[in-house]
């Protein structure tokens, strides 16, 4: 493979190329004077490389994975005929003056429906 598709973006070597660096320092048992020398890569660029990785190891285990979301049916509203003036129940009443949804999402999230 030649140097220019080894290398992603920039001249950059990618996340896969990295880590496998950083398997074979650890594999070698040279110091990282002695490991950057033989690879041809500046001991700057080797512990930047480590320090981002172990960064970005450290932000996939913080955050937590979401589920999925899922679809929740509700089904149909259905509105009772009226009663007579009468016998109104509160819920009758409450129907007279609209109907209000309000589903709280979790994490900050309401969802709020005012059907007037």
């Amino acid at each position: 493979m030649d140097a220019a598709r080894k290398k992603g973006r920039q001249g950059r070597a990618d996340d896969a190329q990295q880590i496998e660096e950083q398997k074979r320092f650890e594999a070698s048992g040279l110091t990282v004077v002695a490991f950057c020398r033989d690879q041809g890569i500046p001991v700057s660029t080797f512990y930047q490389r480590r320090a981002r990785l172990k960064k970005q190891a450290v932000v996939r285990k913080s955050k937590p994975s979401l589920p999925a979301a899922r679809f929740i049916d509700a089904g149909p509203v259905v509105v009772a005929a009226p009663m007579r003036p009468t016998q109104q129940s509160a819920a009758a009443t409450e129907l007279k003056r609209g109907v209000e949804l309000r589903i709280d999402l979790g994490g900050g999230l309401v969802v709020h429906i005012t059907r007037t």
